[in-house]
């Protein structure tokens, strides 16, 4: 009888769960700005050709420069993990950012969604649009406790549909530790 019964509840529990979740994320609503599908596409679009990444990487002043050759969607994604990382279209984040739309002029409008909670790592993700083209999407998050402040921007820019470059910029206190101020421009070259 235990046997009976603990077999039943392995069957329940190892597949009468599965298919809700699975439904659920198939159902999910699109809550607010979806950089997963854009920073997705356009891995699809860049590895289609292979290209130069010139990066600049300034650390409290000082400066280096590099360039790197991009194959593949694999080698995208990990040049976009930071980017990833700012992904506030979740179920757990329901509600937690407030929409703005503004007409700025001259065909430019933004979308800014900024967080209700300073809890919230994501503050506020900003996108720009020329006569309805996605231009620029701008990221600020921050991160705090009694040991360290951290303030990031994230900054990815785009021309015709197609990213052209991305910038990421640190900043970062630690007690006991020197302050540090990082700076990353890269630009793609086709």
């Amino acid at each position: 009888m235990i046997r009976k019964t603990l077999a039943i509840f392995l069957l329940v529990a190892l597949f009468g769960c599965a298919p809700k979740e699975q439904n659920a994320e198939a159902e999910r609503p699109d809550l607010y700005f979806d950089i997963e599908q854009l920073l997705d596409e356009q891995q699809g679009l860049l590895a289609a050709e292979t290209l130069t990444l010139n990066k600049r990487v300034t650390i409290n002043g000082e400066t280096e420069s590099f360039e790197a050759v991009i194959a593949n969607e694999k080698e995208w994604k990990s040049q976009f993990q930071l980017f990833y990382a700012a992904n506030i279209n979740k179920f757990g984040l329901v509600d937690a950012y407030n929409k703005e739309t503004l007409a700025v002029g001259d065909g430019i409008t933004k979308d800014i969604y900024t967080s209700k909670s300073p809890k919230n790592l994501v503050q506020v993700i900003e996108c720009a649009y020329q006569n309805e083209s996605l231009t620029e999407v701008r990221v600020q998050t921050k991160d705090n406790n009694i040991i360290y402040q951290v303030e990031n921007e994230y900054l990815l820019r785009f021309n015709q549909g197609l990213l052209t470059s991305y910038t990421i910029t640190a900043n970062e206190s630690m007690i006991l530790k020197k302050d540090m101020q990082m700076e990353m421009v890269a630009e793609i070259v086709h």
